[in-house]
């Protein structure tokens, strides 16, 4: 189900924004936490495009990052209210 919901999302969402908006709707849509490593995979880019575009994202103050409380090497990779509600925002504005 989450890779036909991701595959409906991406396929809506304008090229222009591509990259930021389906890391978005990737974490918006996920059931588990994502990492990095998670997210530059299903979006088949580069760890080095991968940390640019999540420090853009952290930037606009949409994401943050949480220490894996069982393995402090792993760094999760969240929405904050503000990425929210750009998702459930743009996800209206796609289905109007």
């Amino acid at each position: 189900l989450f890779n036909e919901q991701k595959n409906h999302m991406f396929s809506l969402i304008e090229n222009s924004q591509c990259g930021m908006k389906k890391a978005l709707f990737l974490i918006y849509l996920s059931d588990h936490p994502l990492c990095a490593h998670d997210i530059g995979n299903s979006l088949n880019i580069s760890m080095a495009r991968t940390t640019v575009l999540l420090q853009k994202l952290e930037k606009k103050n949409y994401i943050k990052r949480e220490i894996d409380s069982n393995d402090k090497r792993r760094i999760f990779i969240k929405l904050t209210e503000e990425g929210i509600k750009n998702v459930e925002n743009y996800k209206n504005h796609i289905y109007l």
